[in-house]
């Protein structure tokens, strides 16, 4: 078995797979040792810098009052446009709360949810929705959409940026090199390799 030799044509695989596999080994400049080893940076991430805090109460804190006025002043005219009303014929203190939650599912869940909230885009229901929650494949969606991965914060462009990379299969030489060079392999595999470090 020693002796075989990959064929010519699948030489890239070849060596892509054996820079993966060097990537994810223990020994020192690996991508693995980075994770492992390095403090995580306050300029990337400033948030562990923060001290953790909880709030005990029974209604929401002043920033989330704060946030759910200024949405309100925002959403009256979607609201107005929606109904086919004027402005004026609505009060701000009288527009109900519009959440949409997006179920788990993987792959099909991502699917679905790109394809739902386009279409809540398209009929206006996305401008009057104050909150989105998402689990499992859902969040793939929301990742693209609030990421800025597809190029606008907008449903049509995550729509259309998980269906052009959901024609990518996934051992395509595109995906693995984004899995061995930086800057994109530390961003694709960290969570991985967090996940395999941590306590069970």
């Amino acid at each position: 078995m020693t002796s075989w030799e990959w064929p010519a044509s699948l030489a890239n695989l070849q060596a892509q797979l054996s820079a993966l596999i060097l990537e994810l080994g223990r020994g020192e400049g690996s991508l693995w040792s980075q994770l492992v080893k390095e403090a995580p940076n306050p300029e990337l991430h400033p948030e562990v810098e923060w001290d953790a805090e909880v709030r005990i109460g029974d209604e929401l804190c002043f920033r989330e009052k704060a946030f759910l006025r200024e949405r309100r002043r925002k959403m009256l005219h979607s609201y107005a446009k929606l109904f086919g009303v004027s402005p004026s014929e609505l009060d701000e203190r009288d527009l109900p709360i519009v959440a949409i939650a997006a179920s788990g599912g993987g792959f099909r869940a991502m699917c679905n949810t790109a394809g739902a909230l386009r279409r809540a885009q398209s009929s206006g229901i996305l401008d009057v929705t104050t909150y989105i929650s998402a689990i499992s494949g859902s969040t793939w969606t929301l990742g693209a959409l609030y990421s800025g991965v597809a190029g606008a914060f907008d449903a049509h462009a995550a729509a259309q940026h998980i269906q052009l990379r959901a024609q990518i299969p996934q051992l395509d030489s595109r995906v693995l090199d984004m899995l061995i060079t930086p800057p994109t392999n530390k961003y694709l595999m960290a969570g991985l390799i967090q996940k395999a470090i941590a306590p069970q």
